[in-house]
């Protein structure tokens, strides 16, 4: 008898891409976050042409929203690649799952 073979060349491909999805989402997770640092530390503590800080800092509402606009970004892009990371780890279980049940039927009958 012959033992059953899980780990075909397609799978290992639908692995490697969940594995870079999974990856590329932590990437373009901290991404989006730098880009909201770098947006939100001129908006909170301004300098002006001088080097001078003000005595208060200001945010309007006009400064609020394009750091909204990358954290949102940023959070989207991370599901979205992280959804598709589990749909192919998905896709790759439910046909070893397939096969498995193929082959004990196979062997029961």
């Amino acid at each position: 008898m012959q033992p059953f073979n899980f780990h075909l060349p397609k799978h290992e491909l639908l692995l490697r891409f969940a594995t870079a999805a999974k990856i590329l989402s932590w990437i373009c997770l901290a991404y989006y976050l730098l880009l909201l640092f770098i947006t939100v530390m001129p908006a909170i503590y301004p300098i002006d042409e001088f080097g001078m800080k003000p005595d208060k800092p200001v945010i309007t509402i006009k400064e609020i929203f394009p750091p909204l606009k990358h954290l949102l970004s940023g959070i989207v892009t991370w599901v979205v690649l992280r959804s598709i990371a589990l749909g192919l780890a998905m896709i790759v279980e439910t046909d070893w799952n397939y096969r498995l049940r193929r082959e004990e039927n196979d062997h029961a009958g």
